[in-house]
């Protein structure tokens, strides 16, 4: 099945999901805990449990001019609540990567560049975009660093204290995921 009609069938935008899902490092102890899982379907966002959930959603873009296709993952980490300078109750974040093969078999589709959004269109942004290659995550997801209670997305750990000062990525753990949830 295609749930969403998008020419992607659900179990290829999961495989393509698994495959590339970034390794998360989030800082021991944030204050916002780890990503949350939201109650499906409620008009008022409603956290079920600060568990590590990742969202995730693929988007065919146009083909190549050799014919590949081209593919768009996003994945969301969305977060009870932003607890840094301003801080606000819900903080979501994403990072990006742009895919290109042809086939539904994922081992065969390699990602050309990530993006990691940080503060996304504020006068903060120190969103990044780089080639896969350059993070040696051609085949596999990409190790992003989550800055401590502001939860902005680095695919680099120095470039997290870059910001606008309220950013560290210090004392940071792998994040064990509760699950991905394919969003279509």
């Amino acid at each position: 099945p295609d749930s969403d009609d998008d020419g992607l069938s659900d179990a290829f935008e999961s495989a393509l999901l698994q495959k590339f899902q970034p390794q998360f490092e989030i800082s021991k102890g944030d204050c916002g805990g780890e990503p949350a899982r939201f109650a499906p379907g409620a008009a008022k966002p409603s956290v079920v449990a600060d568990d590590g959930t990742i969202y995730g959603q693929a988007f065919p873009r146009e083909a190549t001019a050799e014919g590949q296709r081209q593919i768009e993952l996003h994945f969301y980490h969305l977060w009870r609540l932003d607890c840094g300078r301003m801080g606000h109750p819900l903080d979501a974040e994403h990072v990006s990567v742009l895919l290109r093969g042809t086939g539904s078999d994922a081992s065969q589709w390699k990602a050309l560049y990530w993006y990691a959004a940080a503060h996304e269109d504020t006068v903060c942004d120190a969103s990044q975009v780089t080639r896969a290659s350059t993070l040696e995550a051609e085949t596999h997801g990409a190790t992003v660093w989550v800055s401590r209670g502001k939860h902005g997305s680095f695919l680099d750990e120095e470039l997290c204290q870059r910001g606008c000062g309220g950013d560290r990525c210090a004392s940071t753990e792998p994040l064990v995921s509760a699950g991905m949830i394919n969003l279509g």
